[in-house]
């Protein structure tokens, strides 16, 4: 994913995808292709929070969630985490 995701922009998790909480740590799985993906605090935050939900959102909560960081940096990870996923098929975006 090339282009920058502007703010209103929506994230779905991919219909080809389950996920547990197995001690503390978000696990997902690929269903099509069978990878695990074990996230780490940021991810699993992000992960538990999209639901056809926009990029300003999932970093409100991130920035909720870790308030010593920096705003920034927060949106920076937010929206490269997305991008991952996406290029993983663990999610899609929705212009917005």
């Amino acid at each position: 994913m090339a282009q920058k995701l502007s703010p209103g922009a929506r994230v779905t998790r991919s219909a080809a995808t389950v996920w547990r909480e197995i001690d503390g740590r978000t696990v997902v799985i690929h269903l099509d292709d069978g990878r695990v993906r074990t996230l780490n605090p940021t991810g699993s935050v992000v992960w538990q929070a999209i639901d056809n939900t926009t990029l300003a959102d999932l970093h409100a909560r991130l920035a909720a969630a870790f308030p010593d960081e920096p705003s920034e940096r927060l949106a920076g990870d937010v929206e490269a985490f997305v991008a991952e996923l996406v290029d993983r098929g663990l999610a899609q975006v929705e212009a917005g």
